[in-house]
């Protein structure tokens, strides 16, 4: 089986001999073609870039950061021919504007469990490269690092659609996809867990109401005693709320006058 080459970028010394250890250990299926502390050393490296199915890429460096990179890299290609793991020891407004562009990333400390994960979940992808799309929203949802993205890239066959978050009905689970139901009617068969989009969805009021189901609660129009506890949507589907129902049911009220 051919070798997933896949290159570092990361000021620390510790972070990258930790790493390289990681996918040696863990990853055989992952040739390590570069370690470079420096961004730039990595943007001059023409050769390797051309060649690299995959960069491990730190967020928090100096004097540049991992962005910096990238902005400077989608310059001198049209479109990158690899695609992008992030690495960061958590900065919650950059991990937001990451996860809700369809980006993987790895939190520090990283666990093996976790980086096995996103090689498969790379593996598993059908457009293995960091698309311009991607990166066209990301640079923009960075450029407000406290508001919240207003849109999402879903993966597809094709590359990946584009969607307007308050235009999301609901996402109900399949396995390891997720179903996301829009206002159109529209269904998207996304390779995502439904942990993911509860992760990405719950600042946008966004509520888990079932272990299938995360729901919008402006999609609710009528909730019913049967079952415990059933919520009818606009798209007359029925979900029994088998999750907090107490916490879910306020929620739910703060929205809607009682009489």
């Amino acid at each position: 089986m051919e070798k997933i080459k896949c290159a570092i970028v990361d000021d620390e010394d510790h972070a990258t001999d930790t790493l390289q250890y990681l996918l040696h250990t863990y990853c055989p299926q992952v040739e390590i073609v570069g370690i470079y502390h420096k961004p730039n050393d990595f943007l001059n490296d023409r050769d390797v870039q051309s060649g690299l199915n995959l960069l491990f890429l730190d967020i928090e460096m100096s004097p540049f950061s991992g962005f910096w990179l990238l902005q400077e890299l989608h310059q001198a290609w049209r479109q990158l021919p690899f695609d992008v793991i992030f690495q960061t020891a958590y900065d919650q407004y950059a991990l937001k504007a990451i996860q809700n562009n369809a980006l993987d990333y790895l939190l520090k400390p990283i666990m093996p469990g976790e980086l096995q994960k996103s090689v498969r979940k790379w593996e598993e992808k059908r457009v293995r490269h960091f698309h311009p799309l991607q990166w066209r929203q990301l640079e923009e949802n960075l450029k407000e690092p406290q508001k919240l993205p207003e849109k999402i890239a879903l993966p597809n066959q094709e590359g990946y659609f584009i969607l307007e978050i308050n235009n999301i009905l609901r996402c109900e689970a399949d396995r390891n996809y997720t179903h996301v139901k829009d206002r159109s009617g529209q269904t998207h068969l996304v390779c995502r867990s439904l942990k993911e989009f509860e992760q990405i969805l719950e600042p946008y009021g966004f509520l888990r109401v079932h272990h299938s189901h995360v729901i919008h609660p402006d999609a609710v129009v009528k909730i019913l005693r049967e079952g415990g506890g059933t919520l009818v949507l606009t798209d007359q589907a029925r979900v029994v709320i088998t999750k907090n129902k107490e916490g879910v049911m306020e929620k739910l009220f703060e929205r809607i006058k009682k009489v």
